[in-house]
């Protein structure tokens, strides 16, 4: 967990795309890493830009309901609510692999 945290605050603070909205940026990081952020705007500690902050983050929110065969089986359990969190890290399909290194 605490790579993949480490490099979504990389990226929400360091990736060009992010620095059109600095405010925005800087309060995702602090939410996804709240003791990154202690330690960039109290001993100014900041994660620094590397090649893995230039690395492409697709994140995908999906939410509605789940009622599996509702209308042929009455008693099913696991109706309700339901919400599902995608990401993913890199290019898949990316040839040129050779920039990218996952550590």
């Amino acid at each position: 967990m605490g790579e993949i945290i480490y490099r979504l605050t990389n990226y929400t603070w360091n990736h060009p795309s992010n620095l059109n909205h600095p405010t925005l940026s800087n309060l995702v990081g602090g939410m996804i890493n709240p003791v990154a952020a202690i330690n960039r705007y109290a001993f100014n500690k900041k994660i620094p830009f590397s090649n893995q902050s230039l690395t492409p983050v697709s994140l995908v929110l999906y939410a509605g309901t789940n009622h599996p065969a509702d209308k042929l089986l009455k008693g099913m359990k696991g109706m309700g609510p339901t919400m599902i969190f995608e990401m993913q890290y890199g290019e898949l399909f990316d040839l040129n692999k050779s920039h990218f290194k996952p550590f």
